[in-house]
């Protein structure tokens, strides 16, 4: 197996493949995700279901990434709270942005990304 030779779990490598395969959202297909969600909330084989040609792996992380699917994240302008929650994030972890989303809490890593540069 592939994952012996490189010195890597099978998951890992799986989420690497999939990555590497998958391609670009457009903007039909978010907006496709984000009913879908509205429609079945947080049940990810039926969410799947709609998406014949993407991996459950790359819907979860589209939506994971996405402030327009993901109703935990916020839309529009940092307020002092959230800015102030960034700060101390970067100075912890740097530019992990998962990480930095997670302790800002109301924006996506790619909202992070962002507002960084």
């Amino acid at each position: 197996m592939i994952s012996d030779v490189i010195g890597r779990t099978y998951h890992r490598c799986l989420n690497r493949y999939e990555v590497l395969i998958s391609k670009p959202w457009t903007k039909e297909e978010t907006e496709k995700l984000r009913v879908s969600i509205l429609k079945y909330k947080q049940d990810w084989r039926k969410i799947a279901d709609e998406f014949p040609d993407r991996s459950l792996f790359d819907i979860r992380k589209h939506h994971k990434c996405n402030a327009s699917t993901n109703p935990n994240f916020k839309l529009g302008r940092w307020n002092d709270i959230e800015i102030n929650l960034f700060k101390k994030a970067i100075k912890e972890h740097g530019k992990r942005w998962i990480k930095v989303s997670q302790i800002v809490g109301t924006r996506s890593p790619i909202q992070c990304i962002q507002f960084f540069n």
